[in-house]
């Protein structure tokens, strides 16, 4: 067995050797274990894991730590690394009802996180630094797939408490037309 501890490191030595181990291992079919200790180090895992159609050990428990990771301070692209590990790990879960209601309670805070970068033109804004338009896409993308795993636990789980039923694609979008012009006129000055 290989233990990797994979973290937010990007110097090359440690990514060129990373990749490697990692390669050479899965190539022998050699059980790996890796150990993620920061959000991206989730992300990044849960990512070429589900590249390489694996999932991890204890996944209940991987899916535990990775909502601990929601807090109030996230920016969209957090979060949209948040609810990818979220939906890879919750489609290799079976969970408990305990288990329900902390997800579905996670679930609404990201969807009330989301809602609170939600700008009158459409836009999605949560860091000063970050394009308008990537920071819109990124909620874009968590949306659907918070609303696909909303929808995923009531039919499969039968689990009611606190959950919205979706009725339609980005139902959680305050204003869908006015999101999507902006896309629209944020994609075409970036061709001028």
């Amino acid at each position: 067995m290989i233990v990797i501890k994979f973290s937010t490191r990007t110097d090359r030595p440690n990514q060129r050797y990373f990749f490697h181990t990692l390669t050479k291992n899965v190539d022998e079919d050699k059980i790996v274990k890796i150990i993620p200790n920061t959000l991206r180090g989730f992300f990044e895992v849960c990512f070429l894991l589900d590249v390489l159609d694996k999932q991890p050990e204890a996944v209940n428990e991987w899916l535990a730590n990775i909502l601990s990771y929601i807090s109030e301070d996230l920016t969209s692209e957090d979060l949209y690394k948040i609810v990818y590990s979220m939906d890879f790990l919750y489609t290799k879960a079976s969970l408990q009802e305990h288990e329900l209601t902390r997800l579905v309670a996670s679930i609404n805070s990201v969807f009330n996180r989301i809602a609170s970068f939600a700008q009158i033109d459409g836009s999605y804004r949560s860091d000063i630094n970050s394009s308008p338009l990537d920071e819109t896409r990124n909620c874009l993308f968590a949306i659907n797939l918070l609303e696909d795993l909303s929808q995923d636990i009531l039919h499969y789980y039968k689990y009611r408490k606190n959950l919205k039923t979706i009725e339609k694609i980005y139902q959680t979008v305050p204003n869908v037309t006015r999101t999507s012009q902006f896309i629209q006129n944020q994609e075409a000055a970036s061709q001028h």
